[in-house]
């Protein structure tokens, strides 16, 4: 039979919320992998020279994202679409719905959709390669675990005997290659770069598909066995198994990968015996990693961890999504700075995106069901539109996670003196350190000789004026709290247990943060910073829809009319006030 009106998507009760962590932080490393391979500068030349021109801080990066993620990451993310299609087959059969028929139509969709995003958006996409291999799943899939075992290692080791002949160019028509690549993304317009993307996913991005779907297929059939093995379900009882996994992978993989890493980085001759092994190196350190995850995330700690279970969660979305994003910021229809800024300023990008994503993909989940993609994929495979919002008690599951495990922050009173060293000590290390280390990741346009010129002190004016608005607002709160703050819980934010109206609070609702964007404002223009930037940025998506509407929710419930009446009376954020 087909799939019934009444077959739903997984609920939040059903799904297994270690997978999501472990997703939620694989996608990290596919995001900066794909920041400084593709998006920084042309795969071609990231192929031939991996660390050239490299040194500083850009070269630390890139050793790290060589030997900790490349590849890695992206392995661990084969390995559970291949434990996903595990637990689809599962519920289908559960539920006497047709398997084949069901996967069928969620790989042809997800083919789909990949092949826009891969036409479309970024070739470097894997949606397009994951639709493939789970096809070529669907035939063999209910072998039993140790077939399928048996049948990933098989197709993992292929390309060791069989030739997928993948013919890079090289020398001069190289180089060629390369600048043309770097004209077309740097500098042109969406529609060029459309055109150029086209033949060069024909050229480039289809051959390495091609070369790397053996492998990946594999992944996946082994992220199948390991489901069913029990492993992902109940690691509590495969301490053994794990730790021994653990402790090899490790050992083994982080041997090979150093050796592979120095050689390639320094220009010598990696040693013999570490470099004939014909292991996977990045399959092992994968192994090491999704094990000491595994053996790490208890109970506990998962609930604490709903930001990263969220961003796995809507994993689809935000791979897109960081296409996109990044797609604005190197691309010639966007910033431009495709091939013109180094690998710390570009992964100072990805870990900006990523925070961004991990408190938006809390807040939309507490909102909806599913990520916008995610829904649009399920409402196609399932054959129904799927119900998309949550009703205010569920919230997916994440938020009342938080809710439940928040007792250490709320219900304990703080020191008076705190008020003393947060607007002295803490809030300009924060607030004056870390812009400076930033800047330092990227070029200060403006600066001659390491000094800014008479344009970037203009900046300074937003940046004083912060650090003022924060030490009002600092003594409001140290004079309202002779005890101490006590911060108290409601059910959408932690609220103090008094409400400011007066000093900075008389013209603006949201001082304080009025006071950071001020001040983040300012050091982006003294320090004539693209990095910061992007900060700014971030801090605005997050501060306007999503901190503030929690935080106002939560003085509503703890003051009610009196915090009402000042939200009528005091502008959100800046204006004339009507008291």
């Amino acid at each position: 039979m087909n799939p019934a009106s009444d077959w739903r998507p997984a609920s939040s009760s059903e799904r297994v919320r270690t997978i999501d962590i472990i997703r939620g932080l694989a996608l990290f490393g596919v995001l900066i992998v794909n920041i400084l391979s593709d998006f920084r500068i042309p795969l071609l030349e990231h192929f031939r020279k991996p660390f050239a021109d490299s040194r500083g801080a850009d070269h630390l990066v890139d050793l790290l994202a060589a030997g900790a993620l490349e590849h890695k990451a992206l392995t661990i993310f084969s390995f559970l679409f291949g434990v996903g299609i595990a637990i689809q087959i599962e519920r289908t059969m559960s539920r006497n719905v047709n398997t084949s028929y069901f996967l069928l139509r969620r790989f042809s969709w997800l083919f789909v959709l990949g092949t826009a995003h891969l036409f479309l958006v970024w070739n470097g996409d894997i949606l397009t390669l994951y639709a493939i291999c789970g096809l070529l799943l669907l035939p063999l899939v209910d072998l039993p675990s140790p077939v399928c075992f048996l049948i990933g290692a098989a197709l993992i080791v292929l390309p060791e005997f069989v030739s997928f002949g993948l013919n890079l160019p090289s020398g001069p028509a190289a180089m060629a290659v390369i600048a043309q690549t770097r004209e077309v993304y740097g500098n042109q317009g969406f529609l060029a770069i459309l055109k150029f993307r086209w033949h060069e996913s024909w050229s480039l991005i289809v051959p390495l598909l091609i070369m790397v779907l053996p492998r990946t297929t594999g992944l996946m059939y082994w992220g199948v066995a390991a489901w069913r093995s029990g492993i992902l379900r109940a690691p509590e009882r495969h301490r053994v198994k794990l730790v021994v996994a653990l402790v090899i992978g490790a050992a083994v993989g982080g041997a090979i990968t150093a050796n592979d890493v120095w050689a390639r980085s320094s220009g010598r001759t990696p040693w013999p015996a570490l470099q004939n092994t014909h292991l996977d190196a990045s399959i092992l350190l994968a192994l090491a990693y999704v094990s000491g995850l595994l053996l790490w995330l208890n109970p506990r700690r998962t609930s604490h961890m709903p930001g990263f279970a969220a961003i796995g969660q809507m994993a689809l979305t935000n791979y897109v999504l960081q296409s996109i994003v990044l797609g604005c910021i190197f691309y010639g229809y966007g910033f431009g700075l495709f091939g013109r800024i180094g690998s710390a300023a570009a992964a100072g990008f990805g870990l900006a995106i990523y925070g961004a994503q991990l408190q938006l993909s809390r807040f939309w989940l507490r909102r909806f069901r599913f990520g916008p993609i995610e829904w649009l994929w399920r409402s196609l495979a399932y054959g129904h539109r799927q119900p998309m919002r949550v009703g205010p008690s569920s919230a997916n599951g994440i938020e009342s996670e938080v809710s439940r495990n928040m007792n250490w922050f709320t219900g304990r009173r703080l020191p008076r003196w705190t008020g003393v060293a947060v607007p002295i000590v803490a809030f300009p290390a924060v607030h004056a350190l870390i812009p400076w280390a930033l800047s330092l990741l990227g070029t200060r346009h403006g600066w001659a000789g390491g000094r800014p010129g008479i344009s970037n002190f203009v900046g300074l004016i937003p940046v004083a004026a912060g650090f003022c608005i924060s030490f009002l607002c600092s003594r409001e709160h140290f004079l309202a709290a002779p005890d101490g703050w006590l911060l108290e819980r409601t059910p959408h934010y932690p609220t103090p247990a008094y409400l400011l109206t007066k000093g900075p609070y008389r013209y603006s609702c949201n001082p304080i943060y009025l006071a950071e964007l001020a001040i983040w404002l300012g050091w982006m223009a003294f320090y004539g910073s693209f990095v910061l930037a992007g900060v700014f940025a971030v801090m605005a998506l997050l501060i306007a829809p999503v901190i503030v509407p929690r935080e106002e929710r939560g003085l509503e419930v703890s003051f009610g009319d009196a915090y009402r009446e000042f939200r009528r009376t005091t502008p959100r954020w800046l204006g004339k006030t009507r008291r």
